[in-house]
């Protein structure tokens, strides 16, 4: 048990931006709350005599720091007299600060007057973030924080991310985005968002500096952000995962491995990319999720006319992604090409392809210019190999809206990613020569290939969503969720 007072929770809005007046034993006694709670963000703590608790190692400005600010939402006077606490009032408001935005111990919103006394009650439950769920949500004007790694151009991970950050500032949500493994300035990297992604006009982003302010939520993005967020638990009231991919496949085993992996065990409400993810992380880890499809765009991948003669198969190569698994592609097409000079192969998807590496004939396409390009290939092309040994991307389903029949390989639950359903996609062994051989008779069959291309692009066509779909799906589950909890703790 300690001595001390009570901040004024009742009082002040979670997530405010305080200046803190006074640092004697009740301003102390405050800051200390407010710093175990994260309730709200101190943006200046202040008191006349600075200097001393300077020497004390406090992080006290001079009084005449109030000056310098634009804006703040309260001044909290932690003063327990009367008289002091009139004329610092007065004080304050020769400096610009509004009657409104000022509290002390003797302006209660009930009429109340003096301190509640901390020697009533254990500390530590005052400290508990259970004060901030006394006071109500709204989930109509969340205040949400997403933790994010450092945004990369072109990144389709980042992409579905800031479509979803947009989607609720947008709806009048307060949104903060928190920015790791760089040190550039917060109004830089939210340029860039802006120019690469979606307008960032209303959102706030902050460099995560090992500390976060109060938020209703917490989203993580990737398997070291959900570590730190779950470090700092008590700085929200619900947490959430946004997971785009099983990331621990993204390494050997290892302890990069172990630790993604256990990501998924720290007990967050997994928002999940599509049904494979979803499965993978409840059934291993009987954790809660979701799961949600990103959208295809339909007024760009749509069955187009077909304008090229010639047989051909596009496959999405990038050498430089193992998951992508291109040796498996480069062993098996080698094999069908012998078999089948008469088809022409055509390779795209990454800056690193270079003909003269790859041991047969073939049209080498890269990067593709535009959206509407990429939809004419997809157009064209008898088939598309690509292949999702983890979730996958967008690009088989594009592919099928396009209707062009996709070959995937037949890894475990590889048939959850295509709608459970074998007419959806053909799933070939992971064997070169299996591959190659499986290839050859599929490629001849005309009636296969269009039943594979029908019911492909009719189950794109029904179960992805528009762009605005999607992004209301996600806050529709986030609303949900968070509505379940509030009223289960309120009975």
């Amino acid at each position: 048990m300690e001595a001390g007072w009570i901040f004024p929770y009742d009082d002040i809005e979670k997530g405010s931006s305080i200046i803190l007046y006074g640092a004697g034993q009740i301003g102390r006694c405050f800051e200390k709350q407010i710093r175990k709670t994260g309730y709200c963000y101190l943006f200046l703590w202040v008191d006349k005599k600075a200097k001393e608790y300077q020497k004390e190692g406090l992080d006290v400005k001079s009084i005449e720091a109030i000056k310098q600010i634009e804006s703040i939402d309260k001044v909290v006077i932690a003063i327990n007299s009367k008289e002091i606490c009139f004329k610092v009032e007065k004080d304050l408001k020769n400096y610009g600060i509004t009657s409104d935005k000022i509290w002390s111990p003797f302006l209660h919103k009930d009429g109340k007057s003096g301190l509640l006394d901390l020697k009533k009650y254990f500390y530590n439950d005052i400290c508990d973030i259970h004060i901030c769920r006394n006071k109500k949500i709204d989930i109509h004007n969340l205040n949400i924080a997403f933790i994010i790694p450092v945004p990369i151009q072109g990144g389709g991970g980042h992409r579905n991310i800031f479509r979803v950050v947009q989607h609720f500032a947008s709806k009048g949500h307060k949104v903060t985005v928190y920015y790791t493994q760089t040190e550039k300035k917060e109004d830089e990297i939210k340029r860039c968002v802006s120019e690469w992604f979606y307008d960032m006009q209303n959102v706030t982003f902050k460099m995560f500096i090992g500390s976060f302010e109060y938020h209703d939520i917490g989203i993580a993005t990737w398997w070291e952000t959900a570590y730190v967020l779950n470090a700092r638990k008590n700085n929200f009231q619900y947490l959430f995962y946004f997971v785009q991919d099983y990331e621990a496949c993204f390494y050997p085993m290892s302890s990069d491995y172990l630790l993604a992996e256990n990501s998924y065990n720290l007990g967050f409400f997994h928002l999940c990319s599509g049904r494979w993810c979803k499965e993978k992380i409840e059934k291993k880890f009987n954790a809660k999720t979701t799961y949600f499809q990103f959208p295809v765009d339909k007024e760009i991948y749509y069955k187009r006319r077909r304008k090229k003669k010639n047989r051909n198969i596009i496959f999405f190569a990038k050498p430089e992604m193992p998951r992508r698994c291109f040796e498996i592609g480069i062993a098996a097409l080698k094999i069908f090409k012998k078999k089948r000079p008469d088809i022409e192969i055509i390779m795209y998807g990454s800056q690193q392809l270079v003909k003269g590496s790859i041991p047969f004939d073939v049209t080498i396409k890269r990067i593709i210019p535009t959206l509407d390009e990429l939809a004419e290939m997809y157009s064209n092309a008898d088939i598309g190999i690509v292949f999702s040994t983890t979730n996958p991307s967008l690009v088989p389903y594009e592919m099928m809206s396009c209707g062009c029949p996709v070959i995937d390989l037949d890894v475990e639950d590889a048939i959850y990613k295509y709608g459970d359903n074998k007419d959806n996609v053909f799933l070939l062994a992971a064997d070169a020569a299996i591959f190659a051989s499986e290839l050859n008779k599929i490629i001849d069959d005309v009636k296969l290939l269009k039943r594979h291309a029908e019911s492909g692009r009719e189950w794109v066509d029904k179960e992805f969503p528009s762009e605005l779909e999607m992004k209301e799906f996600i806050e529709g589950v986030i609303i949900k969720e968070v509505s379940q909890k509030v009223n289960k703790e309120r009975n």
